[in-house]
């Protein structure tokens, strides 16, 4: 899951604080991603 919040913070550092329902949404799409390639 480490992916996932490494993912989600790296969107935030390239996009800035001013999108961050963006930045959210696209960490879920990542996260739910991730879940799918390597179920634990």
């Amino acid at each position: 899951m480490d992916t996932a919040v490494e993912a989600i913070l790296e969107q935030l550092i390239e996009t800035g604080p001013g999108d961050l329902a963006g930045v959210f949404a696209r960490g879920f799409e990542l996260a739910m991603q991730i879940e799918r390639e390597y179920p634990s």
